[in-house]
């Protein structure tokens, strides 16, 4: 089967020549998942649908035997079906870090009032790395800059974690609680934008 999932440069790809090599049956299958494809390929997979005689026109793609395929949803990842919502989901994702890198700035009020400047100099980096990478991976859409965004938001997480720690007279199942929210909360959308910008990039 012709591999999308993995991270390549369509432009170096002959997208002709690898559908060409699809047994009738594999083609049958591009044909049916030609929305998680890359443009190129479904247009490829189209063209050779037509010249082995598996489709006589696009309007066949419409038939019940050509219905799409949905991607597939795995585990602790988000899974887009096409680029477009690749995008919204990363958008949705990158706005869900960009309110978390606030919380830095508030606790930096609250440390400045109490007369801690270097705590809230720190919480204010944190939060302003964090803010700038978010909004880098917003516009490049690159993995290598996701990867960057995710060690920056797990940095302000525990920071943000260690700061509601300290202000606890004892630590309870609630307290707990919200520390693994939120811990868990900054990894999976941190992980889910570096997969999705992956995911574009085949797509």
């Amino acid at each position: 089967m012709l591999k999308t999932d993995k991270v390549f440069d369509p432009e170096k790809i002959d997208f002709a020549e690898k559908m060409a090599e699809l047994s009738d049956h594999d083609l049958l299958i591009a044909l049916r998942k030609r929305n998680n494809y890359h443009p190129r390929a479904a247009k490829a997979a189209i063209n050779e649908g037509i010249k082995r005689g598996t489709i006589k026109s696009e309007t066949d793609l419409e038939k019940e035997e050509f219905k799409p395929i949905p991607f597939k949803r795995s585990g602790f990842f988000v899974r887009a079906e096409s680029r477009k919502q690749a995008k919204g989901i990363l958008s949705s994702l990158i706005l869900i870090l960009y309110v978390f890198s606030l919380i830095p700035f508030l606790y930096g009020g609250v440390d400045i009032a109490a007369g801690y400047y270097l705590m809230a100099a720190k919480g204010a980096i944190l939060g302003a790395i964090t803010l700038y990478f978010a909004y880098r991976t917003s516009k490049t859409e690159k993995p290598a800059d996701a990867i960057k965004l995710v060690i920056a938001s797990t940095l302000t997480a525990l920071y943000s974690i260690y700061h509601f720690w300290s202000e606890l007279d004892k630590l309870g199942y609630m307290e707990i609680l919200v520390i693994v929210v939120i811990f868990a909360l900054v990894l999976f959308t941190s992980f889910n934008i570096w997969q999705i910008t992956r995911r574009l990039r085949s797509i």
